[in-house]
């Protein structure tokens, strides 16, 4: 059972926490219920359960796990009090203090003992399960085809919201959900540019950062149109790809990238790439600072960009690491 892999990821944590508590809103909530359902994950190393609101039963009920602890949360107080039911009192747990407020863990560390385990979980996710995998080549396989039916309607007069509103209506015929950066002429140098209603002029570069969603699993690609700097990008990425191998170090990578940009290397202002799994950036980290190094079983985008005064690019795809090398899924 896919549950199980994932659980036996952390049997390792036995010797260090009693139990570990997931909340709302953390990716990790997701890779180990399977549901979206905005309630909190208790493990103790031999039965899971989800504590519910009776609000989000239901929907717990959807996902992996089938003990649901449902209780009326109206407040604080309430919460903790449901907590401490299945937690022992003297019970170390692990939690994920970097997806956490400062105040509710400043609230929760009051109420129980607690341990971060941020750093082991990152390190669970990082290499892919089958089912995984499966997931991430449906989300690319989808994104090549919404990008294929969307391409040709890009035309002068059409506006960034518009082609973004194309993009959307278009994954969602494939019963998926999608986010996108849309940007046209000067807006293409702002890496994370938000869509205007700026219209397109003929001859302007188009960007398109568009993330499908499929099952919880996420594609990360990047396409561009009329942009006199993709070629470079393309030849710099072709020489790239030799060296994405198992047992290579991902500073490498950018190191590699940094060093073919020559003096323009300035104009490249974030990393050359990251994991994509349920988040769209998790490890391993593809960054000249990381200390990652690539093993089978890891999903990751490589997205080399450029941006100038007036103008920018990046190109991005999605690989995964095989032991007899790199698969590229976008």
């Amino acid at each position: 059972m896919e549950l199980d892999k994932r659980l036996a990821k952390i049997k390792h944590l036995r010797n260090k926490v009693d139990g570990i508590l997931l909340f709302r809103n953390d990716p990790n909530f997701f890779y180990f219920t399977n549901s979206y359902a905005e309630e909190t994950f208790y493990y103790n190393f031999s039965s899971p359960v989800i504590i519910s609101t009776r609000f989000g039963a239901e929907q717990a009920k959807e996902g992996w796990i089938r003990k649901i602890k449902v209780s009326d949360v109206k407040k604080w107080s309430d919460f903790f009090r449901v907590v401490s039911s299945v937690v022992g009192k003297k019970d170390v747990i692990g939690i994920n203090k970097s997806g956490l407020s400062a105040s509710f863990f400043d609230r929760l560390k009051r109420n129980i003992h607690v341990r971060d385990i941020s750093k082991a979980l990152e390190e669970a996710r990082m290499i892919k399960t089958a089912y995984e995998i499966k997931c991430i080549k449906r989300a690319c396989s989808i994104s090549n085809k919404v990008f294929n039916e969307v391409k040709d309607d890009i035309k002068p007069g059409i506006t960034e919201n518009e082609v973004a509103g194309l993009f959307e209506l278009t994954a969602r015929r494939y019963n998926t959900k999608l986010g996108i950066i849309t940007a046209f002429g000067k807006n293409t140098r702002i890496p994370h540019h938000v869509p205007t209603g700026k219209k397109l002029k003929k001859g302007e570069p188009v960007l398109m950062d568009f993330s499908i969603a499929y099952k919880g699993y996420l594609s990360d690609v990047t396409r561009m149109i009329n942009s006199r700097l993709e070629d470079r990008l393309r030849n710099i990425m072709n020489g790239l790809c030799p060296m994405i191998k198992p047992g290579v170090k991902t500073s490498n990578l950018e190191k590699f990238v940094r060093k073919k940009l020559g003096s323009d290397e300035k104009y490249f202002t974030h990393a050359l790439g990251h994991g994509v799994g349920i988040a769209i950036h998790e490890s391993p980290w593809i960054s000249s600072k990381s200390k990652d190094v690539l093993k089978p079983g890891m999903v990751f985008a490589i997205e080399p960009g450029i941006y100038m005064k007036n103008e920018g690019a990046r190109i991005e795809d999605v690989f995964l690491m095989t032991k007899r090398g790199k698969q590229k899924l976008s």
